[in-house]
């Protein structure tokens, strides 16, 4: 089950980015992005890849423990 909760926790999270990044681009129209543009994009995609690490770090974090604990009682 948990592998079934990460798995949709991470897809939702990829969904809102996708949106983001969607809105991001729509505001730029046709014009090249200013550098505050690309360092609002470039902050996004590290507020993304941060959260995605931090995430998959404290599930197998959670899941090393479950099974050490698991192992013990065998």
């Amino acid at each position: 089950m948990r592998y079934i909760t990460t798995k949709l926790t991470l897809e939702k999270m990829l969904s809102e980015f996708r949106m983001d990044w969607a809105m991001m681009v729509a505001k730029l129209g046709e014009k090249s992005p200013t550098t505050d543009q690309v360092q609002l994009m470039i902050q996004r995609i590290k507020e993304f890849l941060g959260a995605i690490n931090t995430h998959v770090e404290q599930e197998t974090l959670t899941w090393v423990s479950e099974f050490k604990t698991n192992l013990a009682e065998i």
